[in-house]
């Protein structure tokens, strides 16, 4: 299984930890691999097999029993489960594949065990972002719904909005009708992250939206009682609409309005980015009357508007917990970390055409992801605090 990288870049790495080289295996193994899963995939392939002659060094002889060890134990881990044709018809690319990752494996593990140290200065670690968000209501008035312990969090006027165990906020209108009324005022309360903060809403009418650090989502009062479900954006958000074909949703942004019916999708509308970009995972939404179909995004400079085939993955890894740079400028990529660790960044040197393809879990400190940078070894970083300063 072959992929070819359709950019040109300085240098093209990946480095992760053993349990994530094991997740994008896994994908490749069962055929449910993205294209970033096989790029990452077939870096290291290649990097293997050119910079690690050494383990060619086995023999054919240990090769082929190493290679009829694993047939034996992958067929009686998964020979008994198998009932379908199908899955008999498939049985020998699947037992192949298998092998082929597992020999990797092997490569894999010998390879982080080889890895050089990193010669990072380091004043003070920083730790990732966390679930907390600020409630802004009407009136001004700020909350802060980071600390709060699961049960009702605030009631104000006709809305109730509610912490779980599991840090989601549900957000809800009360039934009465003496303030649910139809020409009652529009009022508008914000939920916000700030930077090195995420969380998860969910809407009256069923829908969830995820926003990434330093965004915003203003609810109207009339969200349940207009035409239209409203609101608005800024920053990065991902949306699951709930499916009504009598109210359709809109996601309004600094420049464009996205209209769906009930699909998913990702906004990353950051006013410190050139571009605004609409992600598009299942169903479809029209953006500024541009129709986008699943696996394509839409991106806005100026009064541009242009339609991309993106896999949709690079784009929502943040809600998983991933980070995922798939070659995308040096800048854009530390401005990514810089809000989910709320930190400075300072330039007192700029990696030219230094593009990086990478999958970097979101929940290790600062140092371990810019210590996955600094493998490329064009760029090399000094943590002071909350300031991260880019050496050459």
């Amino acid at each position: 299984m072959r992929v070819h990288v359709l950019y040109i870049y300085k240098r093209i790495w990946e480095y992760m930890e053993k349990e994530e080289f094991i997740s994008v295996s896994a994908h490749v193994a069962d055929g449910s691999a993205t294209e970033s899963d096989l790029i990452i995939y077939n870096t290291y392939y290649d990097h293997f097999q050119t910079d690690h002659p050494e383990w060619n060094t086995v023999s054919d002889r240990d090769k082929e029993e190493i290679k009829n060890t694993l047939y034996q134990k992958i067929d009686t881990g998964i020979h008994p489960a198998r009932k379908s044709t199908g899955i008999i018809k498939l049985w020998p690319q699947i037992t192949a594949a298998a092998v082929l990752l597992l020999t990797v494996g092997i490569a894999v593990l010998f390879y982080f065990k080889h890895q050089p140290s990193s010669q990072m200065q380091l004043v003070n670690d920083v730790a990732p972002g966390k679930n907390t968000a600020i409630l802004t209501l009407a009136n001004g008035k700020k909350i802060d719904l980071g600390g709060t312990r699961a049960g009702k969090v605030v009631a104000y006027g006709n809305v109730t909005v509610t912490r779980t165990k599991n840090g989601q906020l549900l957000y809800a209108f009360n039934n009465n009708p003496k303030t649910n009324t139809g020409d009652q005022q529009v009022a508008y309360n914000t939920i916000s992250t700030p930077r090195g903060g995420q969380i998860q809403i969910n809407l009256p009418d069923g829908t969830r939206v995820w926003l990434n650090a330093d965004s915003r989502l203003i609810i109207p009062s009339t969200f349940n009682l207009q035409p239209n479900r409203q609101v608005k954006m800024e920053g990065e958000g991902y949306f699951e609409v709930a499916h009504n074909p009598n109210k359709p949703f809109q996601v309004t942004t600094n420049d464009q309005v996205v209209e769906v019916l009930g699909t998913h999708f990702n906004i990353n509308s950051y006013a410190d980015e050139p571009e605004t970009k609409t992600t598009l995972l299942a169903g479809s939404v029209k953006v500024n009357q541009q129709i986008l179909k699943p696996g394509q995004q839409s991106v806005i400079s100026g009064n541009e508007i242009k339609v991309l085939t993106v896999d949709p993955e690079t784009e929502t890894g943040w809600k998983d917990g991933v980070f995922i740079f798939d070659g995308q400028d040096f800048k854009s990529l530390m401005r990514t970390i810089s809000r989910w660790y709320d930190v400075e960044v300072v330039y007192e040197y700029v990696p030219e055409n230094l593009h990086i393809v990478a999958r970097v879990s979101r929940y290790r400190n600062i140092s371990e992801v810019l210590r996955r940078l600094e493998q490329t070894e064009d760029v090399n970083f000094k943590i002071e605090g909350r300031r991260i300063r880019v050496i050459k």
